[in-house]
């Protein structure tokens, strides 16, 4: 009995093509990113980072403070 790869020889195409995408999806070898390595850039940039993340989150504290005061509830419906 012949294999079904035999007779229908696209069924092969298929699984070796799905096998070459999966090795280069696993491979653990491939090359990174070196600026993600770079302990100096990081340094340098870290207070513009800190700065950055500091401003959204007191934007995200703000606009939270307006959904509280617009939808959510008032200090007589809070049981302590």
């Amino acid at each position: 009995m012949p294999l079904v790869w035999q007779r229908h020889p696209r069924y092969a195409i298929l699984v070796f093509f799905a096998l070459f995408v999966t090795f280069l999806l696993l491979n653990p070898y491939q090359k990174s990113d070196p600026s993600l390595h770079d302990t100096s850039t990081f340094q340098k940039d870290l207070p513009n980072r800190l700065h950055q993340a500091e401003r959204i989150y007191r934007d995200v504290l703000n606009r939270r403070k307006g959904l509280v005061q617009r939808f959510g509830p008032s200090p007589q419906d809070i049981s302590v």
